[in-house]
């Protein structure tokens, strides 16, 4: 591929790279914002990171350029990949994972201490409340994702310091390290979708949870127990089957009421 092809390559997926970050961060933020009643000395903690984030993403940009890779072990053909042996692009690779892991460190914080006093008082008041299933999927998540993202910082981290990689090809770095590279690349990629699509379930089975004890009036324990309002999923064609009940026997009760209605099957 010519030189100029990649280069536009590079700098189309750099720039889709700092929009879906900077979008994430801001929703991050603004959502901490609104869980402490619009503090305004949040955004003043938390706006920073964000403000340099955008900063460093655009020196990046504009500091890289692009190059060919040859075939490795663990990436058999060559493609187009950022390039650049300037102290700054080096610089920039390091200080931005580890500011990604503050900011995502102290938001997961601040919201698990809102979180934690919801769930406190939702039992003081003997509710059982829907933030334990948000708190319990949400630390998994961040705790995933935390992880995955430390093993990338450290193996980046070590080859800087060990291997002096300046992005020249083809690369010093070993094929462990760029293998184990490329696979927690992927799974930040689809662990996401995967705990993201378990915590759905987790709000439907939670949903069907409050409906059988609403039906029976009885929690576990055999005892009477207050539940907050039912969960209401959106139902439309462009999000699919996410609106569908969890519990299957919802739609044979669906079909029995429109055949005693007079009408076969949906009708």
């Amino acid at each position: 591929m010519p030189a100029t092809g990649c280069r536009d390559i590079v700098f189309t997926l750099l720039t889709f790279n700092i929009v879906a970050d900077v979008a994430t961060k801001s929703l991050s933020v603004l959502r901490v914002y609104a869980l402490f009643g619009q503090k305004q000395s949040l955004l003043i903690l938390l706006c920073p990171f964000i403000i340099g984030n955008i900063a460093a993403n655009f020196l990046l940009l504009f500091s890289v350029t692009a190059g060919t890779s040859r075939g490795t072990y663990a990436q058999p053909f060559g493609s187009c990949l950022p390039t650049g042996n300037t102290e700054r692009v080096q610089m920039l690779e390091i200080i931005m994972p580890l500011t990604q892991l503050i900011l995502d460190g102290i938001i997961f914080i601040l919201t698990s201490i809102r979180t934690v006093h919801h769930i406190m008082q939702s039992r003081r008041s003997g509710i059982h409340s829907i933030a334990e299933v948000v708190l319990r999927d949400g630390t998994l998540y961040f705790f995933t994702i935390f992880i995955i993202t430390g093993i990338q910082t450290t193996i980046i981290l070590s080859i800087r310091t060990t291997l002096s990689l300046h992005f020249d090809f083809p690369s010093p770095i070993s094929n462990a390290a760029e293998l184990v590279l490329l696979i927690t690349t992927i799974l930040t990629t689809v662990l996401p979708n995967i705990l993201i699509n378990r915590f759905v379930l987790n709000l439907r089975a939670f949903s069907n949870h409050i409906a059988v004890a609403e039906h029976s009036g009885e929690g576990p324990s055999g005892k009477m127990v207050p539940i907050l309002s039912e969960l209401s999923f959106a139902e439309s064609r462009f999000i699919g089957n996410m609106g569908a009940p969890l519990d299957p026997d919802q739609w044979d009760e669906v079909n029995e009421n429109k055949n005693e209605g007079g009408h076969v099957g949906w009708g």
